[in-house]
């Protein structure tokens, strides 16, 4: 069946184990509960597919376009999805054992509530990405890229962020214990009633005012951030960040 065309078809619940879908569109198709394990999926074009609580366990996804797609609850488990591209796709609560985030471009993806924990993780580019209520602990984000990435609620007990690009980084409501801040650039952070108990930073970690708690830089950094267009405009109106709207306008 490679480079069959399924574009919008409904294939919900369907079993396509073992399929050879090399090159398939299957562009806008309704996949939701579907069994696509063993499957090989490399340059298909999944685009704003429903994959939702689907099986694609020990699946090949070389090249694979998935932009916009709806994961939530699919299982990748010991997936391969080196070259392949999630720009933009909903994979919340996506079950990722054994795969290797760093081989597939995750930027802009919403992976809340991911279990991520104890990973080796370093140099992952997480720019833009949804991560709140994900579990980072123990795992080795060293010299990641989490700017402007969204952390509210999230785990990270004693992980590993040295030198990782934290600008501008939500860390709101976050669990940040024993955390090592080493040579991390952590200007523009958003730590709101975070946990930061026992952090660890040295003269290469990079601060500003938004970095600390007292009343007068808390002002500061707030003044700051209504003149930076730089700062991330979409809304994060989770209960722990007091309701806020736009974290341009937070202190």
């Amino acid at each position: 069946m490679s480079e069959v065309d399924f574009s919008y078809a409904d294939l919900t619940n369907a079993d396509l184990s073992y399929s050879d879908l090399l090159g398939a569109n299957l562009i806008g198709a309704d996949l939701e509960g579907a069994n696509l394990s063993n499957a090989n999926l490399s340059g298909a074009d999944l685009s704003g597919t429903n994959l939702k609580n689907a099986n694609l366990k020990n699946s090949k996804l070389f090249g694979t376009k998935l932009f916009g797609a709806m994961l939530e609850g699919a299982d990748l488990s010991f997936s391969q999805i080196e070259g392949s591209n999630f720009s933009g796709s909903i994979m919340q609560n996506v079950i990722l054992t054994e795969v290797n985030l760093s081989d597939g471009f995750i930027e802009g993806v919403d992976l809340s509530h991911a279990k991520l924990n104890d990973r080796n993780l370093s140099n992952i580019k997480f720019h833009h990405t949804i991560l709140s209520d994900a579990d980072f602990t123990n795992s080795d984000l060293s010299n990641a890229d989490l700017s402007n990435a969204y952390l509210n609620s999230a785990t990270l007990i004693n992980a590993n962020l040295q030198g990782a690009n934290l600008f501008s980084t939500d860390f709101g409501g976050a669990d940040l214990t024993n955390v090592d801040f080493s040579g991390a650039d952590l200007r523009q952070v958003y730590i709101k009633n975070s946990k930061m108990e026992n952090i660890v930073t040295n003269s290469d970690t990079k601060t500003d005012s938004c970095f600390k708690t007292d009343i007068i830089n808390k002002m500061i950094c707030k003044i700051f951030r209504m003149f930076t267009p730089s700062s991330p405009s979409y809304e994060t109106t989770h209960e722990l960040l007091d309701n806020y709207i736009l974290r341009s306008n937070s202190d």
